[in-house]
């Protein structure tokens, strides 16, 4: 049997192993394009994958420097705060000391 297109006239003359070879045929064919379609739409979704996760990482990566900064920032603020309360303390008498100067008054 041929690959060419057969009208329908010429259909109704094969003969039920002709017919049952063009189902056959058809059946392959409907087969590998649905293996195609498919196929493209797995590539479709692991391109997709890939993408969210560089981007994930990304923002993990993004995150984490984020996050040290702001940790690095409090601890410069911290020290800060302390320094500027020891020296306050040190320029400022204490409660005892305050009591001891208005007593020798």
């Amino acid at each position: 049997m041929n690959d060419k297109p057969i009208d329908r006239i010429a259909v109704e003359t094969l003969s039920l192993e002709e017919i049952n070879s063009l189902a056959e045929k058809l059946r392959a064919e409907k087969h590998r394009l649905e293996t195609e379609r498919i196929d493209g739409f797995v590539t479709q979704v692991e391109a997709i994958l890939e993408g969210l996760q560089k981007t994930e990482v990304n923002q993990v990566i993004d995150t984490f420097y984020a996050n040290r900064k702001k940790r690095e920032n409090q601890l410069i603020t911290d020290r800060k705060e302390r320094e500027e309360l020891e020296r306050k303390q040190l320029l400022e008498p204490s409660r005892e000391e305050l009591i001891r100067i208005l007593r020798n008054r």
